[in-house]
């Protein structure tokens, strides 16, 4: 079984996946997923930050919450990409109309449509299982692309 684990002597058990491109689903069929406390994923969940691959990303998250009580997703660039060039984007809309090519994305977005992750962190910590995880996609056109810059704000953010 997996052990409730703390930092305090208890073992904590960590699985990493990141790049997983939307194939997500067949990776258990060729490389089984060894039991965790923490299931961390860094990103590139997607191929083209698309809204579909956001849901069925989220959907295989829901089937995997009973053997992982913690899931912590970060956004990779990949799930920005879909964002950052669909005109029918609210955020690129909102860009367009303020003048602007481009937008800042902040992840809110992105954040809402997993649901089944215990944690979506972006430019953010969360302390689980008595260990402290900081999430942040680094992406150029992001407010926060260099260390620091999340302080500033999507003021703090520079063309690419």
């Amino acid at each position: 079984g997996v052990s409730p684990g703390t930092a305090g002597g208890e073992s904590v058990r960590i699985l990493h996946l990141s790049d997983t491109h939307g194939m997500h689903r067949s990776i258990e069929s060729n490389f089984p997923l060894p039991p965790a406390d923490i299931l961390v994923h860094t990103g590139d969940f997607t191929d083209n930050g698309r809204k579909s691959e956001f849901v069925d990303f989220d959907k295989w998250l829901a089937s995997l919450r009973p053997r992982y009580p913690n899931i912590v997703v970060c956004i990779g660039n990949h799930e920005y990409n879909g964002f950052l060039y669909d005109k029918g984007c609210a955020a690129t809309g909102e860009a367009r109309s303020a003048g602007r090519d481009w937008f800042r994305p902040s992840g809110k977005m992105q954040k809402s449509l997993l649901p089944h992750a215990t944690h979506v962190l972006e430019h953010e910590t969360a302390e689980i299982c008595g260990l402290r995880f900081y999430g942040s996609s680094w992406c150029c056109w992001h407010y926060a692309d260099a260390p620091g810059d999340a302080a500033k704000g999507p003021e703090g953010a520079h063309r690419f």
